[in-house]
C-alpha cells in the first residue's frame, strides 16, 4: 500500500498546504522529513497561520515571514490548546510575569452604558509594541516597547478623544488615527515605521474639523479612515487629501461601524431614537469619488466638508432590553448590549457578532447572549450561555468589555467579568465559527504584591498571546502569561 510519504513531493506539498495551524504543527513533530517538507515552501505555513492567526514580528509578513515562523506557529498552537481545553473548576496560574515601568498610565474608567462616550484610555497592542495615552502631563499619545524600554516614544497634541491604530500591509507601519479637542473637534492620522532602533514619524494628516457630538473610534481601512459622529460619517482618504460628509437620514445615533467585506460599503449599527430599546444594522455605499479637503484647513470651521445625504439600507434589528423581570424564563430575560471593542476592518467584518448581557434584580450578570450576523446574507443564530457563578461571590459583575486590537484577528469581542477585588477573573472566547467559552485566569502573582494586580485596572486580554494586560497606580504594566 502506498504511503504519504512515497507520494511525488509536490503532491505532498499541495496536501498540507490545506492543513490547519493544529495539524500543520503535529505534522512538524512526527518526522524530520515532514519537518523538512513544511519549511520547503512558505505558502504551507501561510494557509495554516490563517486558521488561527497572531501578531507576526514588525517587518515580518506572510510573504516574507520570520525565520523561526514555525516555532511561533508552535507557541500560537500550545497556546491556544492550554487556553481552550482548560478545567473551567480550576483557574490557569499564570506561567510568567512581566512588570514594565510606563510613564503616566491613564486610569481607565468604566462606561456604564450605551449613551457613555468611548473611553480612549485603553491601549492598542501589536506584539511587543503599544499604544496608549498618558494621564498625567501635557496631553500626548505614546508609543512603547514592551521588550525595548529605549524605544518610547512621547507625541504632544491637543486633549484626544478617540484613538485606533492599525498595522498596514507591511507590517511595518503603524497607523494611529485620533480625534482631539481643542474648542473644536479635528480628526488626525500620524504613520510610523516601527523597525528601526527608534519610532520613525513618516506621514502626517489633519482633516477639517468636525461637530463632534458623539465621536466614535476611527475605522482604517487602509489609506481609507471614517469617523462617526452622532448621525453622521466623516469620510477622507489620507494619501489622496480627500473627504466627505455623509448624513445619514432618519438615525440618531451611530454605535458603530464596520468596512464590509466587499470594500464598496460601510455597516452601520445605530439607534433611531434615543432610549436605545431597538438597534438597527444598515449599510451604506461608499462615494466613487469624494472632494479635495483644504491643504490647511480652518480648524474651528467644520462646514468645510462636502456633504452628502444617504439613505442607510436596513438590514435587521435586535431589542436592546435594560430591565430584566423578577424572575425572567428563557423566553422574557431581556438582554442589552454591551460596548464594543473597538470598529472593524473588511477582513473582519464576514460575520458581524453582537454580545449582549442578561442581569437579575441585583444587577449582577446571569446569562450572556451572542448573536452571529453573516454580511452576506444577513442571516443570523443566537445562542444564550449562563455566566460563571461563584458560591462566594453574589454573582458577578462586568468589568470590563475589551480586546486588544490585532491586526490579524478572528476573535470577537472578549469580556472579562467578575469583581474588581477578586484574585480570579473569567474571559470570553468568542470567535466567527460560533465557539464560545469561559476562560478561568488567576491573576495573583507570587512575585508581586497581589494587590497590585487585584486592584489595578484591567486593560485586556491577548487572546492569542494568552496575555493579560493590568495597570496599577504607579505607572507599572503587569503582563501575565498564561
Amino acid at each position: 500500500m502506498t504511503s504519504f510519504n512515497d507520494l511525488p513531493t509536490e503532491l505532498r506539498r499541495e496536501v498540507v498546504t490545506h492543513s490547519t495551524l493544529e495539524g500543520i504543527v503535529r505534522l512538524s513533530q512526527t518526522s524530520a522529513s515532514l519537518r523538512a517538507l513544511i519549511l520547503s515552501d512558505k505558502r504551507i505555513l501561510a494557509a495554516a497561520f490563517e486558521s488561527n492567526p497572531f501578531d507576526l514580528p514588525a517587518g515580518t509578513t506572510l510573504e516574507t515571514p520570520p525565520p523561526h515562523f514555525l516555532v511561533l506557529c508552535l507557541n500560537a498552537f500550545r497556546i491556544k490548546e492550554r487556553l481552550w481545553s482548560a478545567d473551567m473548576t480550576q483557574a490557569l496560574k499564570p506561567l510568567r510575569h512581566l512588570s514594565v515601568l510606563l510613564p503616566d498610565i491613564a486610569i481607565d474608567e468604566v462606561a456604564g452604558g450605551l449613551e457613555e462616550l468611548p473611553i480612549p484610555h485603553a491601549p492598542l497592542i501589536f506584539g511587543d509594541i503599544i499604544v496608549y495615552l498618558p494621564q498625567h502631563g501635557p496631553s500626548s499619545l505614546l508609543i512603547a516597547d514592551l521588550a525595548n524600554p529605549d524605544r518610547l516614544l512621547h507625541i504632544p497634541t491637543e486633549q484626544p478623544i478617540s484613538i485606533h491604530c492599525r498595522m498596514l500591509e507591511d507590517n511595518a507601519t503603524l497607523r494611529i488615527a485620533y480625534v482631539v479637542w481643542d474648542s473644536y473637534h479635528a480628526p488626525y492620522v500620524d504613520d510610523y515605521d516601527v523597525t528601526g532602533e527608534q519610532f520613525q514619524h513618516v506621514r502626517y494628516f489633519r482633516a477639517p474639523a468636525i461637530q463632534g457630538r458623539h465621536v466614535l473610534e476611527p475605522l482604517i481601512e487602509g489609506d481609507n479612515v471614517c469617523v462617526a459622529d452622532g448621525p453622521d460619517v466623516y469620510l477622507f482618504n489620507v494619501r489622496e487629501k480627500t473627504g466627505v460628509q455623509l448624513k445619514l437620514e432618519g438615525i440618531y445615533r451611530i454605535l458603530r461601524i464596520r468596512s464590509h467585506p466587499d470594500l464598496k460599503h460601510l455597516i452601520v449599527e445605530h439607534v433611531d431614537e434615543e432610549f436605545y430599546s431597538q438597534v438597527h444594522i444598515s449599510v451604506i455605499l461608499i462615494p466613487h469619488s469624494t472632494t479635495k479637503l483644504p491643504e490647511w484647513p480652518d480648524l474651528e470651521n467644520h462646514e468645510l466638508w462636502p456633504v452628502q445625504i444617504v439613505s442607510p439600507v436596513r438590514r435587521l434589528s435586535y431589542p436592546n432590553g435594560w430591565i430584566t423581570p423578577d424572575e425572567p424564563t428563557a423566553d422574557n430575560r431581556a438582554f442589552r448590549r454591551l460596548p464594543d471593542a473597538g470598529p472593524r476592518p473588511s477582513s473582519l467584518s464576514s460575520i458581524l457578532e453582537v454580545v449582549q448581557c442578561s442581569v437579575d434584580n441585583r444587577n449582577h450578570v446571569s446569562h450572556v447572549k451572542q448573536t452571529l450576523i453573516s454580511s452576506q446574507s444577513w442571516e443570523f443564530t443566537s445562542n444564550v450561555y449562563r455566566a460563571p457563578n461563584y458560591e462566594a461571590w453574589f454573582g458577578v459583575l462586568v468589568t470590563k468589555m475589551q480586546g486588544i486590537q490585532m491586526r490579524f484577528s478572528d476573535f470577537a469581542t472578549l469580556m472579562i467579568v467578575g469583581h474588581t477585588a477578586a484574585e480570579e477573573i473569567h474571559v470570553l472566547r468568542t470567535t466567527k465559527s460560533g465557539d464560545v467559552g469561559w476562560i478561568h485566569l488567576d491573576v495573583s502573582s507570587e512575585d508581586e504584591d497581589k494587590t497590585k494586580i487585584i486592584h489595578g485596572n484591567i486593560w485586556g486580554f491577548d487572546l492569542a498571546s494568552g496575555r493579560l494586560f493590568v495597570h496599577d497606580r504607579d505607572s507599572t504594566l503587569h503582563v501575565l502569561y498564561y
